[in-house]
Order: C-alpha cells, then sequence, then structure tokens
C-alpha cells in the first residue's frame, strides 16, 4: 500500500510539476511575441503619417490656391478652391490667417471633422507663402481623421517653412523641385482606443515634377536623424529614423508610399520597415504597392515578421 501510495504521488508530483513547466513555457512564448507592440507602433506611424502628410499637402495647396496668402496674382477674380470637406473662414485672411472647418462628408477615402488654422508668419510685413523661407503655422483643433474605420484625433502646432521658395502648383519643366520642412514639439494624439500621447517630428519634404506624375519625398530633418519620438499608445517611448526616402506619388496616393525604409526604435527593440511590398512582404512589382514589412528580432533571439496593410 505505502508502495502504491508512494507511486502515485510521485505520479501527481510529476504532472504538476509538468504543468507548472508548460505554463511557465507558454508564459515565456507570450513575452517573447513582441508582435502586437511592433505592429501597433508601425500601424500607429504609417496612420499618423498618412493623416498629418494629407493635412500639409492640403496646406500647401490651400496657399498655393489662395493669390491673397500666397503671393500670386491678387488681381484675379478667378475662386479658390480649398479642400473638398471643409468650409474656409477666411474674414482674417488680410492679416494672414485663414480657418478650415471639416464637415465630415467624407473626401478621398477619408472622413474629417474639427478644424485647421492656417497662418502665415509676418504677413504684416509683406511675407507671402511663395517667399524663400516663409513660415505657416498648422494649428490642429480636435482635427479627426477616420479611414477604413480607423480614427485618430490630432491637436498641436505644426510649422512648415517654405525651404527652396516657389508653390507646388507651379511645379514644371523649368521648377521641377520645391522644398519644405515641418516641426511640431506639441502634437497630441488621441487613438480609437481613447489612449492620448505626444508626439514630435521634424521632416524634410521634397516635392519633384517628376514629368506630370508628381513626387512626393519625406527624410528625417531632427537630430541624430529622427523623423518623430514620443510615447505609443502603449506608453512606451519610441524614436522613429527614416533610412531611406519615403516615396509617393501623385498617380498612387500621397498616403500609400512606393517606396523607402524607416526604423523604429521602441521597448528595447528595433524594428526595420520596408514600404512599397505585396501582401508577401516582398518589393511590389506592382507600380502602386499597398502594404509594408516590418523585421525585428524578438527577446529570444527570433527573427519575427509582420506585413502590414496602408490605411
Amino acid at each position: 500500500m505505502k508502495t502504491n501510495l508512494s507511486i502515485k504521488t510521485g505520479i501527481t508530483a510529476v504532472i504538476a510539476l509538468a504543468l507548472v513547466f508548460a505554463s511557465c513555457r507558454k508564459k515565456e512564448m507570450e513575452d517573447d511575441d513582441d508582435t502586437p507592440l511592433i505592429s501597433a507602433q508601425a500601424n500607429d506611424a504609417q496612420t499618423n503619417d498618412a493623416n498629418t502628410d494629407d493635412a500639409y499637402t492640403d496646406a500647401d495647396n490651400s496657399m498655393s490656391n489662395s493669390r491673397t496668402l500666397s503671393g500670386t496674382n491678387t488681381a484675379s477674380t478667378s475662386p479658390v478652391f480649398w479642400p473638398c470637406d471643409a468650409t474656409a473662414d477666411t474674414s482674417q485672411i488680410q492679416q494672414g490667417i485663414v480657418t478650415l472647418t471639416f464637415n465630415g462628408s467624407g473626401c478621398s477615402g477619408k472622413n474629417r471633422t474639427g478644424q485647421i488654422k492656417y497662418e502665415v508668419v509676418n504677413y504684416a510685413t509683406g511675407v507671402r507663402w511663395k517667399d524663400i523661407n516663409a513660415q505657416l503655422i498648422v494649428n490642429f483643433m480636435n482635427y479627426k481623421v477616420t479611414r477604413n474605420g480607423k480614427s485618430m484625433v490630432i491637436n498641436g502646432t505644426h510649422n512648415l517653412v517654405n525651404v527652396t521658395g516657389g508653390l507646388v502648383s507651379e511645379l514644371s519643366g523649368d521648377k521641377p523641385s520645391i522644398v519644405r520642412t515641418v516641426n511640431s514639439n506639441n502634437m497630441s494624439v488621441v487613438f480609437d482606443d481613447n489612449s492620448t500621447r505626444q508626439w514630435s517630428i521634424a521632416k524634410r519634404r521634397t516635392w519633384d515634377y517628376n514629368g506630370g506624375n508628381l513626387k512626393f519625398s519625406v527624410t528625417a530633418n531632427g537630430e541624430n536623424g529622427a523623423s518623430a519620438w514620443g510615447t505609443n499608445r502603449k506608453g512606451n517611448g519610441f524614436t522613429t529614423k527614416i533610412i531611406s526616402p519615403i516615396v509617393c506619388l501623385k498617380n498612387c496616393g500621397w498616403n500609400k508610399p512606393t517606396s523607402g525604409t524607416i526604423e523604429h526604435a521602441v521597448s528595447d527593440r528595433n524594428a526595420t520597415v520596408t514600404l512599397g511590398t505585396d501582401a508577401s512582404g516582398n518589393i511590389s512589382s506592382n507600380a502602386c504597392p499597398n502594404n509594408f514589412k516590418v523585421d525585428w528580432t524578438g527577446r529570444r533571439g527570433k527573427q519575427r515578421q509582420y506585413i502590414g496593410t496602408y490605411n
């Protein structure tokens, strides 16, 4: 009887140890899988880039369209075209200020509400947006963008500088390139899970005529090659660097890069994002790709990969 009891006790102990080991092993595997952290960082960064770059492009186009703000032919009576889903308050235009209110009707694959206020710095002293080194303050006020069911609310001021002078509307074979920089140190982002985080950005934006199919490129313009930094939706600090220029073509859409390489450093992980891939993560042969690939090394040295889709 004692022998049987000892055997039963031993078996029970072995089973208990096996269950504990399996539980610990499962916990280790779960802890090692940082895919949710890295994929969320990559997706949020891509979405924020798409939303803010669209807004900067709208600002540039709005300044170009407004003869008063751009400093072009002020005698023309042609109508000014503001973004298709916005109403413009031009009551302060003689002070270099215009406020857009977005009506939520939907436009170009996105739904927008809130406001954006544009102000040409030193307008009263004669500065116009077409001038070399002209500055434009873009103030986001509860600016909410929804794409494919995912939303983001942006607040804060962004400073655009017209480095080369000139207007995007003037791009041609005679004026093939225009450069802008954009910086923000107080951008607040509210994600669709209601988490709020602070981001900073520093980018250089280049427009090229490209034979009529306008090309738009983004490189980093911050210290140590940083293009963005702050805290993500999980509260983890991050830094983003643009390793090779992010390139978009007008024919493909400004929020769908055809090429580029980005590096995200978050929670002691470094992830490399390759833009312009197919659904398998290969560099796409399609002229207008729709995916990006994220590669990184997991906590236990395992190589991991995530394929994302442009929003």
